[in-house]
């Protein structure tokens, strides 16, 4: 199924049926990384870091939120935690098993550390700092098109005032956590 058991939980450890059956040398149990700071097998951590990724918007959670936050994630995918994740100089989360899913900048992958994000929960992905940090990467993105970045700047500035309809932010929010944690819309 793609899941393991980690120092936090039961958590997928890879997008289940994209990968071959993994030998038992390299079972759930050695793909994560416990609190004594383990290495993941090096085999399993290269097959995790080649998922293919996936969008985290769809078409029809464009009616749940503004035009600026439908653009804004929809320069993000999908992605999983990696060691080189938390040996980054700037990564707050060095606890996450290899696997823990997440979000990264489609157009430039997360590369130096940056554009790589780890929420905890549908609940912190949903803070507005989420948004800025998110905005801030998005606006010194190399990768990214100019386009993009003028759209965002133009939206950010023009719905300042509107805002999504009370509760709508937070379904949305979980919707992607649901996408990105291959859990089932409930």
């Amino acid at each position: 199924l793609g899941m393991g058991d980690t120092p936090i939980g039961v958590r997928f450890i890879r997008t289940p049926g994209a990968l071959p059956a993994i030998p038992k040398s390299m079972s759930p149990a050695a793909a994560t990384t416990s609190s004594a700071g383990s290495k993941a097998h090096p085999a399993l951590a290269d097959q995790i870091s080649k998922q293919p990724s996936a969008p985290v918007v769809e078409p029809e959670d464009r009616q749940l939120i503004t035009d600026y936050l439908f653009l804004l994630m929809d320069q993000m995918q999908t992605c999983s935690f990696t060691e080189e994740d938390r040996s980054g100089g700037r990564s707050k989360v060095k606890s996450n098993p290899v696997g823990f899913p997440g979000i990264m900048c489609k157009h430039c992958h997360g590369k130096a550390g940056f554009g790589r994000y780890f929420p905890t929960s549908a609940g912190a992905l949903a803070l507005a700092n989420s948004d800025r940090n998110i905005h801030n990467h998005i606006k010194k993105c190399r990768k990214c098109p100019p386009k993009i970045k003028e759209d965002l700047a133009h939206l950010a500035k023009s719905e300042v005032t509107k805002k999504n309809r009370r509760g709508l932010r937070k379904l949305f929010f979980r919707r992607v956590w649901q996408r990105v944690h291959g859990e089932e819309d409930k």
